[in-house]
């Protein structure tokens, strides 16, 4: 059988492909592969393009609406201005690759990996990210309105001035996270990891945060007013830089309460603490760079007494 060219088939012959897709899941179970190949406006909506590599593709303008991309490898994968609305995206793998422009609302992406994704001016209105990991991915200024997220991963992403506006975010994992300017106002955050996170005038008023761990987040005009902090742990946080009029605090674990002054000096301390740090690691290397010369040149002035030559003397 001759070798299939999907990406032709995919861009000028949508019968050809769906005829050729079943004949080779009828042969193999493995993957069809296409990688680093542009799309360029292709009308993939409603395909099957499930178990796909797409790795190092770019593709720009595209209409994947309604499509089943679940169980894909999507990883450095270039998307722009593209249309997954309502499209599967279930287990597929888009880590360390762009989608800038691009529109997911009602997609699902349960258990997609978005680690390391750049993510520009996209939405995911009313997606269901159950699971997701979009952990270190650049996402400033993203829509996620509406969102089901429960046990998403958002570990170190930048959520700058992210709209969160209705979104179920239950048991998710925000640990060291950059959330300031965020709106999160309403929604459910119950639960959460939230430990370093940075929520510079964050917008958290009437959000459920029962049983969340907020200890050594940065706040500072964070509003919590009306918000639910029932059994929270807040533990060396500054207290002074929170609006937490009206908010719900039975149970919550406070711990040491840190100001603004206290938290400039730990940071200060910290400094100078890992600057000296480094001034020893930079001693030691120094320490081992000079035993090292003294050792060669020692092993050198022994070879020249030796023999007067620096060479060793023949054998007799």
């Amino acid at each position: 059988m001759s070798k299939i060219d999907w990406h032709e088939l995919l861009c000028n012959d949508r019968e050809g492909y769906k005829s050729a897709r079943a004949q080779h899941f009828e042969e193999s179970d493995a993957r069809i592969v296409i990688n680093g190949k542009r799309f360029n406006q292709v009308d993939l909506s409603g395909l099957d393009l499930s178990r796909i590599d797409f790795s190092q593709c770019e593709v720009f303008g595209c209409n994947l609406e309604g499509a089943d991309v679940s169980d894909c490898l999507l990883r450095m994968t270039r998307f722009r201005a593209c249309n997954f609305r309502k499209a599967n995206l279930h287990l597929s793998n888009m880590s360390k690759g762009e989608a800038v422009k691009c529109d997911f609302s009602g997609a699902n992406l349960t258990t997609t990996s978005l680690l390391l994704q750049k993510l520009y001016n996209s939405t995911f209105d009313e997606a269901v990210l159950d699971g997701a990991d979009f952990s270190a991915a650049e996402a400033e200024g993203v829509s996620f309105r509406a969102v089901h997220a429960k046990r998403a991963f958002w570990t170190k992403a930048d959520l700058r001035n992210c709209d969160f506006s209705g979104a179920y975010l239950g048991n998710c994992y925000f640990r060291l996270a950059a959330l300031s300017g965020a709106e999160m106002s309403g929604i459910d955050i119950s639960h959460s990891d939230l430990t370093y996170s940075v929520m510079y005038g964050t917008n958290l008023q009437g959000s459920d945060l029962s049983e969340c761990d907020m200890s050594n987040a940065f706040f500072e005009d964070t509003d919590m007013r009306n918000a639910d902090l029932t059994r929270s742990k807040l533990e060396n946080v500054n207290l002074e830089a929170v609006n937490m009029d009206g908010a719900k605090l039975d149970g919550v674990i406070v711990g040491e309460v840190v100001t603004s002054d206290m938290r400039s000096h730990h940071e200060e301390v910290k400094s100078a603490a890992l600057e000296k740090q480094k001034m020893a690691e930079y001693a030691a290397e120094d320490h081992d760079e000079n035993e090292m010369e003294n050792a060669s040149l020692h092993q050198f002035t022994a070879g020249i007494s030796s023999n007067g030559n620096g060479t060793q003397p023949a054998g007799e």
